[in-house]
């Protein structure tokens, strides 16, 4: 590159890099088979695919851990090792040590995080897409910094896609892109408003449904109702008023997850109810009183989920223990329930709801067997 002089041509190596770096001189034959070494002495295919998954985040981003073992449930790449999702999330955070162990993934300042070298994710998108341009299994869309983001051209081979955006936007995903083979979907914080109608249509082997932090994000399309094999939903920080009653379509439906959807009036107990396999249900409310005020106007009911039951637990013993956490920290503007006490919380087995205050009068209510 010390010959290329123009902005034009540094721009398209930076393009180049980031979409497809195996192109770059060097890099397929030379560099990421050494780096390959200890993806290929992970113990097991089950850690190798988990760590196929850390390329969908951006580089330089700060992975929350949660969020990362939630994506390896959605996948199913946890099914048949655990008995119930305790066991789950156990296994999940033992492979993330297994990861870093291996130089694979890197610690985070805080324990909740962690990262992946700029190098090691292009290694894992190389071997994601083994056959390079052509492969094209995991994509990884920039709004912003690439042209293509906004388009759907490139998604119909794909089996992974992620589109994120950071104070960039797209208003509106139209059409109805022909995905036969896709997967997982992320389109995160993109300030996303719409979908065109027919957008899900022919998505039907989708499992993993990611939108959370697209806060325009107010309505969903009648086509989320075509997505039969999708087990995990997370619509977290939109702006969702009310959920679809094409919901109700998702007999597979394992995970949920409300976090932060400050404008959402009800949950009809009719389509909830549909849902026989959920096993994880997450909302965290802004105070307490709302979840009180909801839950009495039949927001939630007691029979909603047939084998489930509801159970707001305001213990005085949370109380002090969130208290004492919010003498012994700084204000930060966001709730002070970890997430550690929302997994611990969400991880009995049942749908959790799990209810947060930023002035720490928040408690945790359980929905369990």
């Amino acid at each position: 590159m010390c010959s290329r002089k123009t902005p034009w041509e540094w721009n398209h190596a930076i393009s180049v890099l980031r979409s497809f770096p195996s192109e770059f001189s060097g890099m397929g034959n030379k560099v990421f088979p050494v780096l390959k070494f200890s993806y290929d002495n992970l113990p097991c295919e089950r850690d190798r695919n988990c760590f196929l998954l850390c390329s969908l985040f951006l580089e330089d981003y700060n992975i929350r851990k949660d969020e990362l073992i939630n994506l390896w449930l959605g996948e199913g790449l946890l099914d048949g090792y655990c008995r119930n999702m305790h066991d789950a999330f156990n296994l999940g955070e033992f492979i993330v040590g297994t990861l870093k162990l291996a130089c694979l993934l890197e610690s985070d300042e805080s324990e909740e995080f962690v990262r992946m070298h700029d190098m090691i994710r292009d290694m894992a998108l190389w071997v994601a897409n083994t056959s390079g341009r052509e492969g094209n299994k995991i994509l990884v869309q920039h709004v912003g910094l690439n042209s293509e983001a906004d388009s759907c051209e490139k998604w119909n081979e794909a089996e992974r896609i992620s589109v994120w955006g950071h104070h960039n936007s797209i208003e509106s995903f139209t059409g109805k892109p022909l995905c036969p083979n896709l997967l997982t979907l992320l389109v995160k914080d993109i300030m996303l408003k719409t979908f065109s109608n027919e957008f899900f249509q022919s998505m039907h082997a989708l499992k993993v449904l990611d939108l959370s932090g697209n806060r325009d994000l107010a309505e969903l399309p009648k086509s989320i109702g075509k997505l039969l094999n999708l087990e995990y939903l997370n619509l977290s920080e939109t702006a969702i008023m009310e959920l679809p009653s094409e919901l109700k379509e998702l007999r597979k439906l394992k995970f949920l997850l409300l976090d932060y959807t400050k404008k959402l009036k009800e949950i009809s107990t009719e389509g909830i109810s549909s849902l026989s396999c959920l096993q994880v249900f997450n909302v965290w409310c802004d105070a307490t009183e709302a979840a009180e005020e909801k839950s009495r106007k039949g927001w939630l009911t007691h029979g909603f989920l047939q084998s489930k039951t509801l159970n707001l637990d305001f213990s005085k013993k949370q109380q002090k223990k969130k208290e004492r956490k919010k003498k012994n920290s700084k204000p930060t503007g966001c709730c002070d329930a970890t997430p550690r006490e929302s997994r611990e919380a969400r991880s009995t087995g049942g749908a959790a709801l799990v209810g947060g205050d930023c002035s720490g009068d928040g408690s945790v209510g359980e929905m369990r067997d």
